[in-house]
């Protein structure tokens, strides 16, 4: 039996229990009123990770563990968050890769959104800031709708919101 290069038999998807078998016991928060899991995956990384209903993966969003250095806020290097992006979606189960796109918009009021998008057949990962400058990446999986409390609202500010679609596609909006 021949397996193709974008078989989904050729990789396991993430889920809490891999997730922990790596990095060790999250720690659980709240954000927007949703549960959330953080793994510290290097000294000054962490990820943030929502789920679909049924346990996968749908969102990842990979920050700076502190959240200021002299009143500015920590970046990122390059080779390290690729690093950590590379370890937690190789290469073989991103899909065949689309297109990279560079983005250029303004969010007030630091004007801060701007960056590199990757489009690959099942998700886009998006590195905002720039080389050995990065604020933060998000990876987001196409095809996976990551669970939503109905009694939650979303937040004021969507883009802000470090678990949110970064993909320009769509923001979701939960009614009451």
């Amino acid at each position: 039996m021949t397996l193709e290069a974008n078989s989904p038999a050729q990789f396991t998807a993430q889920t809490s229990s891999t997730l922990r078998q790596k990095y060790g016991q999250p720690t659980s928060e709240t954000y927007d009123g949703e549960a959330t899991e953080i793994y510290k995956v290097r000294p000054d990384i962490k990820v943030t990770v929502r789920y679909t209903k049924r346990g996968d993966v749908c969102s990842m969003f990979i920050g700076p563990v502190s959240k200021t250095t002299n009143g500015e806020p920590p970046l990122l290097k390059s080779q390290p968050l690729d690093d950590v992006i590379d370890e937690l979606v190789p290469e073989h189960q991103r899909g065949t890769h689309i297109m990279d796109t560079f983005l250029n918009i303004t969010c007030l009021p630091n004007y801060d959104c701007y960056g590199t998008q990757k489009d690959y057949k099942r998700l886009l990962i998006i590195h905002n800031g720039s080389i050995d400058a990065y604020r933060y990446a998000s990876i987001e999986w196409k095809h996976r709708k990551c669970q939503t409390p109905a009694s939650t609202k979303r937040a004021k500010y969507p883009e802000r919101n470090p678990t949110a679609n970064r993909g320009g596609l769509s923001i979701e909006k939960t009614t009451q």
